[in-house]
């Protein structure tokens, strides 16, 4: 097949959805013409549709350095890191579109989306108006609906949208038992008060918790709600707030009920009151915040969190929160440094190094992303977390895949030695050759195999602690 064929097939095997194959076809082209804007550029098309956002990227960003006016290859670039939540770099790359091509509708609609997730409403809304009256102005009814319809949400006299966009991977739900200590003050394994029995089951007769201390009663609320029985913790904490409406602590609990209940509305309501009441305490910030964040105002979440690392900054798990708004909102240097932190005051290190590689990857530093994976991985083997294990991996792999950047040396991008290299490195391939270009000339007439195993060997051992 010719390189033309095997650019035109790729082609027709991506619109038949056979995305593999397309990518194998323009992998045969760009081997043929490494200058080929176009073909990466198709191939980061497929590669997008596979759901492999980093080699997509990386095809568009080849496509841009060889035609730096490049378009489409602009726009899918902004497209790739607005799903990733790199509102800057799509930004900026949606201005370098529009000042190209001012008059286009859909740079100005994602450009809107953009500034819309990263929190700036007022920007969004300019941006969403012109859209719509280019849209107009080519006939375009389907785009301008589009635009119409996201403006009426935000508009500042409309009623408010619930936001329903997912926090970033590996940011779970915390568990009631992770909520409780900061919330009654006791663990959620306290030993048994009066008024339950042996198996710490409520005694018969009175109302649940007439007869126990508050902590305790708190506490077992709070592991009804975890053990999968949520409404009757609600029932109970309910029936606490009868008797004290402005009771701070069944309220906070009560939100954190809500929280495990995805009722977001009602956690904030609930902290509402409790701040309100006078108790304001960090642990409801930090509820707050969580709501906050679920329900899409990142910026109100973030002024929690700062409220609640005034009253408490030695607490990681705030500082880890903190790092969540940060990376919601796009600041992503601001959400490395807040995992840091968390780090460095005993967080739980491999969810915090999971969400680090997290906005690593966001930032395109897809060595450190790696990095964090497989420190990550390492630490849920030790604890025998398997499923997180098998996680992590699978994450770790969609990272390693490398983009195939050689298209002179086929035989040694299926050297798996080779792929190792490249997955230390991030998937660079300049600098993989760089370091064999070395190996070569300190130690002349060796095999390809030696000197890929020498390189390896050197960075693995940079890797461990010193004595």
């Amino acid at each position: 097949m010719t390189d033309n064929a095997a650019f035109w097939e790729g082609i027709e095997q991506a619109k038949q959805g056979d995305q593999a194959a397309a990518i194998a076809c323009f992998d045969q082209a760009i081997t043929a013409d490494p200058h080929w804007a176009e073909a990466y550029y198709r191939r980061g098309l497929a590669y997008f549709d596979m759901g492999r956002l980093q080699q997509a990227a990386f095809d568009y960003s080849r496509a841009i350095e060889l035609a730096n006016d490049y378009q489409p290859a602009l726009y899918g670039r902004a497209l790739v890191r607005v799903v990733l939540d790199h509102f800057d770099g799509a930004l900026d790359d949606l201005a370098s579109l529009l000042q190209l091509n001012p008059q286009n509708p859909a740079a100005h609609q994602l450009k809107a989306t953009a500034l819309r997730k990263r929190g700036d409403l007022a920007a969004a809304i300019v941006s969403l108006r012109k859209a719509t009256e280019l849209y107009l102005d080519r006939r375009d009814p389907v785009g301008a609906r589009q635009c119409l319809d996201l403006l009426k949400q935000l508009q500042p006299n409309a009623s408010p949208p619930v936001l329903t966009e997912p926090l970033p991977p590996f940011n779970a739900p915390p568990t009631l038992a992770s909520l409780q200590t900061t919330a009654t003050g006791t663990s959620s394994t306290g030993a048994s008060d009066a008024g339950t029995s042996n198996t710490g089951t409520p005694n018969a007769g009175a109302p649940v918790g007439a007869m126990m201390r508050p902590e305790a009663f708190y506490a077992q609320a709070l592991n009804r709600a975890e053990s999968g029985d949520v409404q009757g913790a609600i029932a109970e904490l309910d029936w606490a707030l009868k008797l004290d409406p402005q009771d701070p602590k069944a309220l906070a609990c009560r939100a954190a009920v809500r929280i495990k209940q995805g009722n977001w509305q009602g956690a904030i309501a609930d902290c509402n009151r409790a701040i309100q009441g006078g108790g304001v305490d960090a642990t409801l910030y930090r509820y707050r915040a969580r709501a906050r964040l679920e329900m899409g105002d990142r910026a109100g979440a973030l002024t929690d969190l700062d409220q609640a690392l005034a009253q408490d900054d030695q607490n990681p798990l705030l500082w880890l929160a903190r790092g969540d708004a940060q990376q919601a909102l796009g600041n992503y240097n601001a959400a490395i440094g807040d995992y840091n932190q968390a780090l460095e005051l005993g967080g739980d290190r491999p969810a915090i190094l999971l969400l680090r590689a997290q906005a690593a990857v966001r930032q395109e530093n897809l060595k450190q992303a790696i990095e964090d994976y497989q420190t990550a991985a390492s630490l849920f083997c030790d604890r025998n977390d398997w499923e997180r294990y098998r996680t992590t991996l699978e994450q770790l792999k969609m990272l390693q895949q490398p983009v195939n950047l050689s298209p002179g040396l086929p035989q040694k991008a299926q050297n798996p030695l080779w792929q190792r290299l490249l997955g230390r490195v991030g998937g660079q391939e300049a600098i993989a050759q760089t370091l064999l270009d070395r190996a070569r000339e300190h130690y002349p007439n060796m095999d390809e195999d030696w000197y890929l195993e020498k390189v390896l060997y050197d960075l693995e051992r940079d890797d461990l602690p010193e004595d």
